[in-house]
């Protein structure tokens, strides 16, 4: 036997479309294979604790992702680089859950995925390239 209890609600709810952010070819954006970026990301957090859970990602415009993390209980900061491309004129930081950052690029579809937002503490649209029903909405964290 299985009791469920519901709440109705009612209520006018916002237009969604209204907040999630618009694509700016203009901002920041990255372009990666998504596998390098898991790779790296599984690699800078394997032996990181509980309390570590940001990963700061530097793109700079040369090309190169610089995925980085802070293991707080042993005092250590490790990075990774991988090959991007990238629109950003001076290098940009943004900091994401690494968990998070995880899960959508493991559901994402294609082998390439960008990244855009438009400052370090925006929401990051995360789109995979031809494949147009694939979006999603990423907020930062302070790293």
């Amino acid at each position: 036997k299985v009791n469920m209890v519901t709440k109705l609600i009612d209520g006018t709810f916002p237009d969604y479309t209204r907040v999630v952010p618009s694509i700016n070819p203009e901002e920041p954006k990255i372009l990666f294979r998504k596998a390098d970026l898991q790779l790296a990301i599984r690699a800078i957090t394997a032996g990181a604790s509980e309390r570590t859970r940001a990963v700061k990602l530097t793109w700079e415009k040369e090309g190169k992702l610089r995925v980085s993390s802070k293991w707080i209980d042993l005092g250590f900061e490790g990075s990774i680089e991988i090959d991007a491309k990238t629109n950003v004129k001076e290098p940009f930081n943004i900091g994401y859950n690494a968990l998070y950052l995880r899960n959508v690029l493991d559901v994402s579809q294609g082998e390439e995925i960008a990244i855009n937002c438009a400052t370090d503490n925006s929401p990051g649209v995360i789109v995979a390239p031809g494949a147009t029903d694939f979006q999603t909405i990423l907020m930062p964290m302070r790293v």
